[in-house]
């Protein structure tokens, strides 16, 4: 699954303003009033931009905060489900990993 992280997944606009797993990628402005369910937190925006632009052998050279990565393995596997019929069998274990990480350092 490949995700458009560099501009408007509609228009090709670089000012780009939400991210939508349905769409493709990121948004702007203009093509937005089409969708539902976008996400426009500049942190996961930055964040889901880094890991879609990781390199394999570099995925585990950096970190991502662990609410934003809570919230992104949610919606990762809410569009695994409901568009490609995929479940992941391990999701309340990371869910429950992510938090317990958050815990400690909070």
């Amino acid at each position: 699954v490949l995700f458009e992280v560099d501009s408007c997944v509609g228009c090709n606009n670089t000012q780009v303003e939400v991210f939508n797993f349905h769409s493709g990628g990121f948004l702007c402005k203009k093509c937005i009033s089409n969708t539902s369910n976008n996400i426009n937190n500049l942190q996961y925006l930055r964040q889901i931009r880094m890991i879609m632009k990781a390199r394999y052998e570099n995925v585990f050279q950096f970190s991502v905060d662990s609410v934003i990565g809570y919230k992104l393995l949610i919606d990762i596997s809410k569009y695994l489900e409901s568009s490609l019929g995929i479940y992941l069998k391990t999701k309340e274990m990371l869910l429950i990993s992510i938090n317990n990480t958050h815990s400690r350092l909070t």
